[in-house]
């Protein structure tokens, strides 16, 4: 299947080679622009100390304290023009760091890739270890583009619990039409990264939305907060039309200037702190606008990114007018961000009118009113960032295929499997069948030959498929199954789990899981099992293997096994109910540059070639000298 429009992995990598280069120019422009800027405000600000310096030195301080202060305007007024292209410069920055994590993508570069810490539910860890789902060089480092906590979650969430057949086909639908719209998607990435770090702001944001109003707890903090500027203004009103002595208007206005100070002395710490999780930086509620701006023209015809967008929309406008109530509160306050601002407006309304405290309450009245919806509408751009992230795979896997759930199949069929994790150019796909419901697939093969390999692709393969996502392979279909795994088993000195009993209780909650899964469900559980119960003699694996092949058969559960025990193949409990397949290797002898090569394709039949002797051979250990 070809969905991007004959799209493939290397004219995509070359459309994020084109998108560097113009970051990278644009980065040395502003960069050099940067330059320009310190440079003038290092010599206006010289300039301006030495005309009041001049002035004061002089005795002549009129034109040149007058200079002076032109001077210190100038300073200021670069000062947030310099800021602004350092905001640009930073955007540029991070588009470039975008296109090279494209790349990387693309290449399974994981040093380039950036890896989330995440928090991986116990009953899924197993699953996880085994097929390699979550932490360095895994599935979520390759797709976990989301940097939202709701978008992380909801992905983590999305790979661990298999979704319905239906969910799946709603998914596949929003990421074929999210996959070749790359500017809509590197913009919300764009803003999902100039958030601060794990999305705490958004966290935070949250938690003040949800939490009680602190200034409305306190009436008579509301009270003084409104007399004290009135009685400040009307002070110098009545002064400026001689309706009082200016000696009156002086006391009236020093003593409200003085419970003023008094009250910002005592609350203005915690009202700013609540600034703080408002709108962390004076940046974020634009950047969560922006975000949810993305989210509503996504597009107009999936019904499932339409549904996210309904869950936004409100009464009074939606998500957008409540963004844009919010973001003019913000606007107010942001003022105290900018040197010129801060100076000449924010300073004096702080101390005249209390400004901080009449922006709380501004504030607080759109925290009363949307506070009840603020979680479900980051829950739903959680949602989108998850499909953003499989959109991402899709576009940059063009050849890989839209997996189909079949509920009444009872058999996974892919042709041209392959490993997601391995790059395209070192990724060898076969044709697999497992199923159905009482059969076995029985691999077997020399030492390397890619027997792990093929268990962790269709593994990692039935994770994406019933997450929604694209697979590695040109066709795929499959049950809806649960998912249970034996394949890198380790022991534990610290627990004092030996590495057979470590593998005994594995096979337990395998055999549990099994057992739990009703008959009439349409569920059924897919195993993955690599070289079980090594730990032990040949003989009582052998037998041991047997009982829990069959106990799980009886129980028509569907998987497939990696053994060395060629004689499974022939046991009279098994033979009937597996099918052998087997991959090969060539012994090309000492002499070659590579001695033995492996074609990592499956065939039919049980394996007839060993290399274990070849290996001993290659490695020096074949003709050891006899002990003293």
């Amino acid at each position: 299947m070809q969905p991007n429009n004959g799209l493939t992995s290397d004219s995509i990598r070359l459309e994020y080679e084109r998108r560097l280069a113009e970051a990278e120019r644009e980065i040395a422009r502003l960069t050099a622009k940067s330059r320009y800027f310190s440079q003038a405000r290092a010599i206006v600000f010289f300039a301006a100390a030495a005309a009041f310096g001049h002035g004061w030195f002089s005795g002549r301080g009129g034109g040149w304290y007058v200079a002076g202060g032109l001077l210190a305007v100038a300073f200021l007024i670069l000062i947030t023009l310099h800021e602004f292209l350092l905001v640009r410069l930073g955007r540029c920055q991070i588009l470039a760091q975008l296109q090279l994590e494209g790349i990387a993508r693309i290449d399974r570069n994981w040093n380039r890739l950036p890896l989330q810490d995440l928090e991986i539910p116990a009953r899924f860890r197993a699953v996880s270890d085994d097929l390699d789902i979550f932490g360095p060089h895994s599935l979520f480092h390759l797709i976990g583009t989301p940097r939202t906590p709701a978008g992380t979650r909801r992905l983590r969430d999305w790979l661990i619990e298999p979704a319905s057949s239906e969910q799946v086909a709603h998914r596949q639908q929003a990421v074929r039409d999210l996959g070749p719209r790359l500017d809509l998607r590197e913009e919300f990435f764009l803003e999902s990264r100039l958030l601060d770090a794990n999305g705490k702001s958004i966290e935070q944001f949250i938690a003040w939305a949800e939490a009680e109003p602190w200034l409305r707890r306190a009436p008579w903090l509301v009270g003084l907060c409104r007399c004290c500027p009135v009685t400040v203004l009307s002070a110098l009103t009545l002064t400026a039309t001689q309706r009082i002595t200016v000696e009156h208007g002086f006391y009236i206005f020093v003593s409200a200037l003085v419970v003023n100070v008094v009250i910002l002395v005592l609350f203005a710490g915690r009202v700013h702190e609540l600034f703080q999780a408002i709108n962390r930086g004076g940046n974020e509620v634009r950047r969560f606008a922006a975000l949810f701006r993305l989210l509503g023209g996504a597009a107009d015809s999936d019904p499932l990114i339409n549904q996210l967008q309904q869950r936004a929309s409100l009464e009074d406008g939606g998500i957008a007018m409540a963004m844009r109530r919010l973001q003019r509160i913000t606007r107010l306050a942001n003022i105290q961000h900018s040197a010129i601002f801060f100076i000449f407006v924010y300073i004096p309304l702080q101390f005249l009118l209390l400004f901080d405290f009449h922006l709380l309450w501004l504030y607080e009245s759109w925290q009363q009113k949307y506070a009840g919806r603020v979680r479900d509408w980051f829950e739903a751009l959680g949602e989108f960032e998850a499909l953003t992230a499989f959109a991402t795979l899709h576009y940059e896997q063009p050849q890989w295929t839209f997996p189909r759930i079949n509920v009444g199949s009872g058999r996974i069929s892919a042709k041209n499997l392959g490993h997601p994790l391995i790059p395209d150019a070192r990724r060898v796909g076969n044709d697999l069948e497992v199923g159905p419901p009482g059969r076995v697939l029985l691999v077997t093969g020399s030492n390397m030959s890619g027997k792990s390999t093929l268990l962790r692709s269709l593994g990692v393969c039935t994770v994406l498929a019933q997450a929604g996502a694209p697979v590695s392979a040109d066709a795929f279909e499959m049950p809806p199954v649960r998912l249970a795994t034996s394949v890198r088993i380790r022991d534990s000195l610290a627990s004092g789990v030996s590495f057979y009993m470590a593998e005994l209780l594995r096979l337990k909650e395998i055999v549990d899981s099994a057992r739990q899964i009703p008959a009439d469900s349409a569920w059924m559980l897919l195993y993955l099992l690599d070289e079980i119960l090594l730990g032990t003699n040949s003989r009582e694996r052998h037998i041991a293997v047997e009982q829990v092949l069959e106990y799980l058969l009886n129980q028509q559960a569907i998987g497939a096994i990696t053994t060395h025990d060629l004689e499974l193949a022939s046991s009279p409990r098994i033979a009937q109910r597996c099918d052998c397949v087997h991959f090969r290797e060539t012994i090309l002898g000492m002499e070659s540059e590579r001695p033995i090569a492996f074609d990592y394709k499956l065939r039919t039949g049980v394996s007839t070639t060993t290399n274990a002797l070849a290996l001993l051979k290659i490695v020096g250990l074949s003709q050891l000298p006899p002990p003293q």
